[in-house]
């Protein structure tokens, strides 16, 4: 067995060669073997055994396929020596898997071998730029290329846009740099690329008790604020408040466990059809959900048993929860953790709920979560609360009707010369009606959320940088220009140089590894990881109402506001309207004379 990871080297030409270790056996050019996938099952094999001829062939439900050994590579510094057969423990390079391995895989001569566990991508794809050709008639070559670079390069995210762009997501500065120079090596095309896209995130905060002077707000408003929405098929109202950072940190840090809760909810997967080992992860991702909650207030202790879906995509830090006491939510299940853990009760249950707009309700939130009020970025740390849901009663879906849609069936019946059938009318109607649900929905979230105070989170970099003595100076002269919080500054044990860990956000982090070597000389050693969201903590739309804060800041606060700042870019980049002025000081201008 061996595990191949792909690493592009050119030999003949372009051509891919599988970096790979060999753990036990032989291997051999012109072997035939079994390349494994992340998912493959061991159990599932059956008796399948290497077939004359069958290269190409595809083993339908054990995620393998069967592939000819190529040439066999040993690596010598940076020459690559052409050997027949590689023993156990050596590191070996392997040609002609390029159309077998996407990103890493297991090669091994039988089906009963267990897959190795998919690589890990070490950082977080947070940088985006577009990337197109210079000439129309090279966009073949393009799309080669970064198939090309999707193989060779672990970290890098290759993006189709809906606009039809080609998108790149990486680590940061210099992996982007590095990945642009590979695809035009890999391309052979003159390539353009977009001004670098750094991603943001929308929340909302508890009111604050104090204002900007540091004076108790007498007037602050402590009741709910709702958002309604009425019309001749449906009554909507709902609220937003903010979800407590620990709670929202767990949800982020464990969307691929949410999603197998969520899967469970939706009856996509059997609980009891799951392997042992990742049964007991949602038993216990379930129990650390429900120790979170209780640790945070009576609010929450009761939010857990009303979790409705989270979002965006279902499984982010978002949470849709259902508070309604009457209507026709009123019996519906709103236990999220227990519905999905309950799978062999769980259909009965929601079909006694009457969700026939459960799934436009759902989609109307994920729509939301997608793109805030301020910036159109998706929305972090915000729980919606469905307060009351009524549908009038000649908007109920008709059985036919909702059994059609909710199945995507779609009913063929002979018009009449009166005309259509009553089945097709009552599909097409409930349909319509379904869709001014999903808008309505999506758009009352916003409002609620704007009724709340608005902030913008932007993404933080872990900076590390390790600095003689002599230039410690020149990295702080750095660092403060850069908006750059210290966390620690420690001397290293040979006493001779320092170790400076701070947190820097990705906005302020183009140029900043160029720069500080070029003030210290090389004599720093910058490392950049992302880290986390941080919460920017001024109001993009602060204006002074009170005595003090006049007094202080003055009458129109025209100091630097850095949300404000930070919010018209995202909309000017997005063609969307700003929040700026066009004429500062109209008393200032002036009638030019006309000069005969």
């Amino acid at each position: 067995e061996a595990a191949a990871a792909a690493v592009p080297a050119v030999v003949s030409g372009t051509e891919f060669v599988a970096f790979a270790r060999v753990f036990s056996g032989k291997v051999r050019s012109g072997q035939q073997l079994f390349v494994l996938g992340p998912k493959h099952d061991p159990c599932s094999a059956g008796t399948v055994q290497p077939a004359e001829g069958g290269v190409h062939e595809s083993l339908e439900g054990v995620h393998a396929m069967r592939a000819t050994i190529g040439q066999l590579y040993v690596l010598m510094g940076r020459e690559l020596e052409m050997v027949d057969e590689v023993p156990a423990g050596n590191l070996l390079g392997i040609s002609g898997l390029g159309d077998f391995i996407l990103k890493s895989a297991t090669v091994s001569s039988t089906l009963h071998c267990p897959a190795f566990t998919a690589l890990t991508d070490s950082s977080l794809g947070i940088i985006r730029v577009a990337v197109s050709t210079k000439k129309a008639g090279d966009l073949p070559q393009l799309i080669k290329g970064l198939k090309l670079l999707n193989q060779a390069d672990t970290n890098v995210q290759v993006l189709l846009q809906e606009t039809g762009e080609h998108v790149l997501l990486t680590a940061g500065e210099v992996h982007l740099e590095r990945c642009l120079r590979d695809l035009a090596q890999f391309s052979q095309v003159e390539i353009s690329a977009s001004d670098p896209i750094v991603p943001y995130r929308e929340t909302i905060i508890p009111r604050p008790r104090t204002d900007r002077a540091n004076e108790l707000i007498v007037n602050a408003e402590k009741k709910q604020q709702f958002a309604t929405f009425q019309d001749a098929n449906f009554y909507l109202k709902l609220s937003a408040v903010p979800i407590p950072p620990q709670i929202s940190k767990f949800l982020l840090d464990n969307c691929s466990r949410l999603k197998q809760l969520d899967l469970l909810f939706r009856q996509e997967i059997n609980l009891f059809e799951l392997p042992d080992e990742k049964r007991e992860d949602v038993s216990k991702l379930s129990e650390e959900l429900c120790e979170l909650f209780d640790d945070h207030g009576k609010f929450w202790k009761a939010a857990r048993r009303q979790i409705w879906a989270f979002g965006p995509n279902r499984v982010g830090p978002n949470i849709l929860l259902n508070q309604c006491t009457s209507g026709t939510l009123a019996n519906r299940p709103g236990g999220f953790i227990e519905t999905a853990l309950d799978a062999a009760d769980s259909g009965s249950r929601l079909a006694a709920g009457g969700g026939e707009f459960d799934s436009n309700i759902v989609h109307g939130f994920q729509l939301a979560c997608n793109s805030g009020v301020l910036v159109e970025e998706p929305l972090m740390g915000v729980a919606v609360v469905m307060h009351e849901f009524t549908v009038s009663a000649h908007q109920a879906a008709p059985p036919v009707a909702a059994a059609a849609v909710a199945a995507g069936v779609a009913l063929e019946e002979e018009e009449e010369e009166t005309g259509g059938s009553a089945a097709s009318s009552s599909v097409s109607t409930f349909t319509a009606t379904s869709g001014k649900l999903i808008s309505a929905m999506k758009d009352l979230t916003r409002k609620a959320v704007q009724l709340q105070p608005c902030r913008l989170m932007e993404a933080m970099y872990k900076c590390d940088v390790t600095v003689t003595s002599e230039k410690l100076g020149q990295v702080h002269a750095v660092l403060n220009k850069r908006r750059v919080d210290v966390l620690s500054e420690d001397m290293t044990e040979d006493f001779t140089s320092y170790h400076i860990v701070a947190s820097l956000p990705v906005q302020e982090s183009f140029g900043f590894v160029g720069e500080i070597r070029l003030k210290t000389s090389g004599l720093a050693y910058p490392q950049l990881v992302f880290s986390h969201w941080a919460l920017v903590e001024e109001d993009p739309f602060w204006v002074p109402t009170t005595e003090e804060e006049k007094m202080l800041y003055g009458d129109t606060a025209d100091r630097r506001n850095l949300a404000l700042l930070l919010v018209n870019s995202i909309r000017k980049r997005k063609g969307l309207g700003q929040h700026s002025k066009l004429v500062e000081f109209a008393e200032k201008q002036r009638t030019l004379a006309r000069k005969k």
